[in-house]
């Protein structure tokens, strides 16, 4: 049952998620005290699933520290921004009901990436793509959900009609066994009224055999007394 409401939510998720532009644009956050130009994005997904998504998607960057509500990488390697180690920081903030946004910011030392900077392009796409992971991976979770659920409903079906297959069986039996019984209540009455008409004949025999003996017992006592009458 939760699979099946994991699908429901699936489909309304997609209704809604289905054809979302990515867009990326420079703003600036106060790290240390100080703004610093970055990259922002929104994703239509929650604060938690999209910090356990960027984690993934940085981590072979290196080592990734937390200062208050601030995630930083002190030596990153990233080869699409710089040949040498870098300072990559972001931040992820709830938007709305089901919201995020990724802030990513990318120190060189001598500068930050910026509008001005020749890998500001680079910049933006590596945020785009994080944002394109999180998404993907929410969709792949869905559909691994609703896969799950389509498979449950599949042996809930499959499960109905083999009880269906045995209900009717069992139907088909109960219908036979009245039918049984039915019949054996017919012979059971028709013995009822052999038994009867037997009982009747039974009596009829029994005056008859009582009138016999009766007859027998007379006969005998006329045989005794020609018996003694011989003189």
């Amino acid at each position: 049952m939760k699979k099946l409401v994991a699908f429901i939510s699936f489909l309304y998720i997609g209704i809604f998620t289905f054809g979302q532009k990515i867009t990326v644009t420079e703003t600036q956050k106060p790290i240390d005290g100080t703004n610093r130009p970055g990259y922002l994005t929104t994703v239509q997904l929650e604060k938690k699933f999209v910090e356990k998504v960027v984690k993934e998607s940085v981590k072979d960057f290196g080592k990734i520290d937390k200062e208050g509500q601030t995630f930083y990488i002190l030596e990153a390697k990233v080869p699409t921004i710089s040949s040498n180690p870098i300072k990559l920081i972001f931040t992820l903030e709830s938007a709305g009901a089901s919201g995020t946004t990724i802030w990513m910011a990318f120190d060189l030392t001598n500068a930050f990436v910026s509008g001005s900077h020749a890998k500001n392009l680079d910049a933006s796409t590596l945020v785009k793509d994080i944002a394109k992971k999180c998404y993907t991976t929410s969709y792949q979770e869905d559909i691994k959900a609703a896969e799950d659920a389509l498979s449950d409903a599949s042996k809930d079906h499959e499960k109905t009609l083999k009880q269906s297959e045995s209900l009717q069986h069992d139907l088909e039996k109960n219908t036979e066994k009245k039918a049984d019984l039915e019949k054996a209540l017919e012979e059971n009455k028709q013995q009822k009224v052999d038994l009867e008409n037997q009982v009747v004949q039974n009596k009829k025999d029994q005056e008859a055999a009582t009138e016999k003996v009766e007859k027998m017992k007379k006969a005998l006592e006329l045989q005794k007394q020609k018996l003694n009458n011989i003189q």
